[in-house]
């Protein structure tokens, strides 16, 4: 039940946040409301979370990750599924660092923040499965 339950939320709840956001992008080319709301979205974003200094940060920290990531896949990993989670992570730095540096899509804000907390939940697991790891093999 363990294994499930953290397969559905560290694999399945990331696809779900990118498939929302992702008809959310498709519907706006087809319902006017979705239209307008994403453009507040995007204009508030952009003054508030997503301002140009900002982004420069937000994109050095995914650079940063990534390099991680890959240190961590090359050298330390050993176990499969951290392997599969750091290859995971660094795709989905990968696709942040091309959204915020694109920024043509209507949902990009909204895209950037779902990777940014996909990206966020898989550290939290590494890091808690790094912590835990030793105490599942005493048992």
């Amino acid at each position: 039940m363990r294994k499930f339950l953290r397969w559905l939320i560290f694999f399945i709840l990331p696809l779900v946040i990118i498939g929302g956001v992702a008809i959310l992008e498709s519907l706006s080319t087809s319902k006017m409301g979705v239209n307008r709301y994403l453009l507040y979205k995007k204009i508030h974003y952009a003054e508030t979370i997503f301002t140009p200094e900002k982004l420069k940060w937000y994109l050095i920290l995914l650079i940063i990750g990534i390099l991680i990531c890959l240190f961590l896949f090359i050298k330390k990993s050993s176990k499969r599924l951290a392997k599969r989670v750091l290859l995971y992570l660094t795709i989905y730095q990968a696709a942040g660092i091309a959204l915020l540096s694109s920024q043509s899509l209507n949902a990009y804000p909204l895209f950037a923040i779902g990777i940014l907390s996909i990206i966020l939940l898989q550290y939290s697991w590494l890091i808690w499965d790094r912590g835990h790891s030793s105490h599942f093999r005493k048992q």
